[in-house]
């Protein structure tokens, strides 16, 4: 006779019915996890997933405050955005997660948008979090129109204005090595440096033999 950790595997096995909610998932997970002591390696190997997919959906119910599972549930936030933004913003911040969730179902946002908005929390002081919390639509709108503007200015200004930026970039690069210098004290750092020096020191020689070539169109250039 079957087991009832056997019957819970063949439940999120099979779909015969219906595809199952995430939330539900989660809900047999966790049965499986704390009622019967499984490992997130055995049910991932039981189930045919990899642990991450395991974890990510038993945090639907563990790590989200009740509300934002309630949304979940409902469908106003898709279970990839709580897995992904929700949760370890959850963690991070209880309150700003329960605040950035009522704000999404009001007026939703797509995955991608809520990525990015994740992401330039992370990266932001705390003033700037509060802002982000509190208009979500508005920053969103705001980094689109800087990218926007960006862009405009990368095409304005052509393959020559990126190349500018480039070469501008390794030469703030090849002054900061110069404050490193120190690790040449230690002679196998030394043989390293030459080595990566002398690919660097090529480079540039032939970049600036390309730029003699197009000043004197149709001399070749001295190899000697």
């Amino acid at each position: 006779m079957e087991g009832e950790p056997d019957s819970l595997i063949n439940l999120l096995v099979t779909n015969d019915d219906r595809q199952m909610e995430a939330i539900e998932q989660a809900g047999l997970i966790q049965e499986l996890h704390h009622r019967f002591n499984y490992s997130f390696s055995e049910i991932a190997r039981r189930l045919g997933k990899d642990k991450g997919w395991v974890k990510r959906r038993l945090d639907l119910v563990e790590s989200l405050p009740e509300k934002v599972m309630g949304a979940v549930m409902k469908g106003s936030v898709s279970s990839w955005a709580a897995s992904r933004v929700l949760v370890p913003l959850s963690r991070a911040n209880e309150q700003d997660c329960l605040d950035l969730t009522r704000k999404i179902v009001a007026d939703p946002l797509s995955t991608r948008e809520l990525v990015c908005l994740y992401d330039h929390y992370r990266k932001s002081v705390r003033t700037v979090r509060d802002r982000i919390i509190a208009e979500p639509r508005l920053f969103i709108r705001t980094v689109k129109e800087q990218e926007h503007q960006k862009q405009g200015k990368q095409l304005n200004d052509g393959p020559e204005g990126k190349w500018f930026k480039d070469i501008r970039i390794v030469c703030h690069i090849l002054k900061r090595l110069q404050t490193g210098s120190d690790i040449m004290l230690d002679s196998q750092c030394r043989r390293r440096c030459r080595i990566w020096l002398n690919s660097a020191e090529k480079a540039i020689i032939e970049l600036k033999e390309q730029a003699k070539n197009h000043d004197n169109p149709g001399i070749p250039a001295d190899h000697s």
